[in-house]
């Protein structure tokens, strides 16, 4: 879940601040960890946090099914069945080629963040490629989809030189590229679909957080963790 909080500086000026948590305490404990006293905690508004709230009185393996239903809900894009989809579509004017589903990537760098302009040539690719594996939130973002309909019209497919995690990544971005798409079309707006990328993974976040502080066995929380992608 998302929380707000507030605090004052040495020099008594007021500050806010975000942390995502799976419980007031855990909350207060990432916000200690900064070296903050926050005077002020409570949940960010927005209908993630209260679907949040009921599935917090179910099972963990039960809520996770549940998230599974409602970050697609929250989404609005069908699910993908296969690992990869080959596609051709010459109104998205990026010809054939290999997409993959959201996932997380083997082998990627924990800065691959640091690295995305190295990769991609618009703003709108790299906010994609910051939501590619579910359930990982950066809370610093300087990218956004200004440029998504620039970034849809463009090439970027995976090159033989480029390292595997690059590949994957690429091919996952190609996908997103394809659901915005169909988004824009359905009369949604690149800030629309921000919205619901950052709720999709905070929701996703919140969730792997809560399985893995759960008291269920390890080997359960890998599968139900496995299952759901996260």
């Amino acid at each position: 879940m998302k929380y707000i909080y507030q605090y004052k500086s040495a020099d008594n000026i007021q500050h806010s601040g975000k942390v995502h948590a799976s419980s007031r305490e855990r909350a207060f404990d990432k916000i200690k960890a900064r070296g903050l006293k926050p005077y002020r905690l409570e949940l960010a508004p927005g209908i993630g946090n209260k679907i949040l709230i009921h599935l917090m009185k179910w099972g963990a393996v039960e809520s996770a099914i549940v998230a599974a239903i409602a970050i697609t809900l929250v989404s609005g894009v069908r699910l993908r069945r296969n690992d990869e989809l080959r596609i051709t579509n010459d109104e998205l004017g990026i010809g054939i080629y290999e997409t993959r589903p959201r996932a997380q990537i083997a082998g990627i760098p924990k800065d691959y963040n640091l690295r995305l302009k190295e990769i991609f040539s618009y703003s709108a690719e790299r906010f994609l490629a910051l939501h590619a594996m579910p359930g990982i939130v950066f809370e610093e973002k300087s990218e956004n989809l200004a440029d998504l309909e620039e970034a849809i019209d463009s090439n970027n497919l995976p090159r033989e030189e480029d390292e595997e995690w690059v590949k994957a990544l690429k091919q996952i971005v190609a996908g997103m590229k394809e659901e915005a798409f169909i988004l824009l079309k359905s009369g949604k707006t690149p800030g629309d679909i921000e919205i619901w990328l950052d709720g999709r993974q905070n929701m996703e976040s919140a969730y792997r957080q809560q399985i893995i502080e759960s008291d269920i066995p390890e080997a359960q929380k890998r599968k139900t963790l496995k299952a759901l992608g996260l």
